[in-house]
C-alpha cells in the first residue's frame, strides 16, 4: 500500500478496518529506505525507519492502548513529534507515526491527527489501557 507521505495512515486505516471488518488480528508493518534514482530525486528519504503495530478487536492482557479513529476534513493542525523527532516525521513518511508512538508510550489519552490523502485526516483518539 502506497500513498507517498500518507502511507503510515492510509495502510493504518486499512489494518483498523480489516481487523474490524473480519474480526481478527492484524500486523501493520510500515518501513521506508533511501530509493534508488529516479525515484530518490522525486521523493529523498531522509532516513531509514520502520515501524510494526498489530490491531486487534479485542481487549487482551497485552493491549496497551485502545484508538478510536475518525476520518475528517483536514484540520490546520497536524500532530508533530517530540523534540529532535520533528525533523524525521516530516522527511519520512513511515515517521508520521512518531507523535502516535510517543503518545502510546507515554501512557497518554489524548488526539493524534495525521494527513490522509491530501485534504483529509485521520483523527486518532487514543486511551490507555
Amino acid at each position: 500500500l502506497c500513498c507517498h507521505d500518507d502511507s503510515f495512515a492510509a495502510g493504518f486505516l486499512e489494518s483498523v478496518v480489516q481487523a474490524t471488518v473480519d474480526n481478527c488480528t492484524v500486523a501493520l508493518i510500515c518501513h521506508d529506505v533511501c530509493y534508488p534514482e529516479p525515484l530518490n530525486s522525486v521523493r529523498p528519504i531522509g532516513s531509514p525507519f520502520a515501524v510494526a503495530m498489530v490491531f486487534s478487536p479485542f481487549k487482551s492482557p497485552r493491549s496497551i492502548a485502545e484508538i478510536m479513529v475518525t476520518l475528517a476534513e483536514q484540520p490546520s493542525t497536524i500532530s508533530v513529534a517530540p523534540g529532535d523527532l520533528e525533523d524525521l516525521r516530516q522527511n519520512v513518511p513511515a515517521a508520521r507515526s512518531l507523535p502516535l508512538l510517543a503518545m502510546i508510550s507515554a501512557r497518554e489519552a489524548g488526539e493524534v491527527v495525521l494527513s490522509y490523502l491530501g485534504d483529509m485526516a485521520l483523527v486518532l483518539h487514543v486511551t490507555p489501557r
